[in-house]
Formats: structure tokens, sequence, C-alpha cells
């Protein structure tokens, strides 16, 4: 869903699984339900998303140290009200 939004902007995601591992683990650390996960990957992406349309033919890697960059900054208690 991420890529093909992207896609839209002529930005190709290179969503590592090592990134999506991180989520997933953070998900099981935090204990957060399967609907989480959809919030956390938004949240990792929020910038990415946000500046898209200036980012034109440009390829982004999503590795797992950016993810956990982005996982420390979250508020895991709004995430569980998802």
């Amino acid at each position: 869903e991420y890529r093909e939004a992207l896609a839209i902007d002529g930005v190709e995601l290179d969503l590592r699984e090592e990134a999506l591992r991180a989520v997933v683990d953070h998900a099981a650390e935090k204990r957060l339900g399967a609907r989480a996960l959809r919030s956390i990957l938004e949240e990792i992406l929020a910038d990415v998303l946000f500046e898209a349309p200036e980012m034109r033919g440009e390829r982004i890697v999503v590795d797992a140290a950016y993810a956990r960059a982005r996982l420390d900054r979250l508020d895991s208690v709004a995430l569980r009200e998802v």
C-alpha cells in the first residue's frame, strides 16, 4: 500500500524485511495488537509520505536503523488506543 502511494509521486520505496521485523518486535515488546502495526508503519513513514512530492525519482530505503530511530519516538500508549 505504501509502495503504491509513493509510486504515484514517482518515489520507489524499499522497505527492508529487517525494518518490518523491527516493527513487529516493537509491537510485541510493547504488547500492542496487530491493528497497531499499520499505525506504527504510518508513523515510521510519515516524513517520507509528507515529502514524497518533492522526492520524485528517488529511491527510499527503510532499513532496521531507520525504523528503530523512529520507533524510539513513538508513544506506545497512543498506539494501543488504535
